[in-house]
């Protein structure tokens, strides 16, 4: 099997006592460089839609409120980025608190779809939720955590679409690194399937978001909600 995202790799596996020749199913990474006025940026990542990865990072990373990021120039897998403005800047619309049963639907929904992780048990995945339709609108999936929000945020750039009432949904544990860079990309609430640290948590605290975890099955854990995203109701 080959695609630009995998490829089969003959290797040797032990197992039971004994050795036997196998064919697994491995990514790809590739290198890319972005060049952005002043400041350089290296990621690895699998060779899907890069310019798209490029983009989501140099917004996330470099572009003020009022500018969005435009490719200037491709030379092979350096992409030369600058500054445009933002015709609107996102203003944070909120939403109407969202239902216990509509977070478990959307995290079932959203681990339901196939994708590179059941191939290859090798890719994180993330997905915007749009909480006034309780629908997913955009999902992605890239070996690294970080790589993933850089995906969503290129792909807002695209579609015009604001990050700023959308919840973020993750298979990945969520510690304070990754936390920085969801809160520089606007987003007001996050629901992961996996853990989370403190610093996760005083991060969202500051930004004001709301940070779930453990959403598996038929069950959560909130860990912050300053402004109250999650309806809870006391029997």
């Amino acid at each position: 099997m080959t695609s630009p995202s995998i490829v089969t790799h003959s290797c040797l596996k032990f197992h039971g006592n004994s050795w036997s020749t196998i064919h697994d199913i491995v990514p790809r990474e590739i290198r890319i460089d972005l060049v952005w006025p002043g400041k350089q940026a290296t990621l690895w990542t699998f060779p899907h839609a890069p310019d798209v990865l490029a983009r989501g990072h140099a917004l996330v990373e470099w572009c003020r409120p009022d500018e969005i990021p435009a490719i200037d120039g491709v030379d092979h897998t350096t992409y030369h980025l600058t500054p445009s403005p933002r015709e609107s800047p996102a203003v944070r619309s909120g939403f109407s608190p969202i239902r216990p049963e509509e977070i478990l639907e959307g995290m079932e929904c959203f681990f339901s779809r196939e994708g590179l992780w059941e191939t290859t048990g090798c890719f994180h995945r993330m997905a915007l939720f749009d909480p006034n339709t309780n629908t997913i609108i955009c999902f992605v999936e890239d070996i690294a955590r970080h790589n993933c929000v850089d995906r969503l945020a290129g792909w807002s750039v695209q579609s015009t679409c604001p990050l700023v009432d959308k919840i973020l949904l993750c298979s990945s544990r969520v510690t304070g690194s990754l936390m920085g860079k969801i809160a520089r990309a606007g987003l007001p609430m996050v629901v992961s399937r996996s853990a989370t640290t403190m610093a996760a948590i005083e991060q969202a605290q500051r930004n004001g978001i709301t940070l779930a975890g453990f959403a598996r099955g038929k069950r959560f854990t909130v860990f912050c909600d300053p402004h109250s995203h999650v309806r809870v109701s006391m029997a």
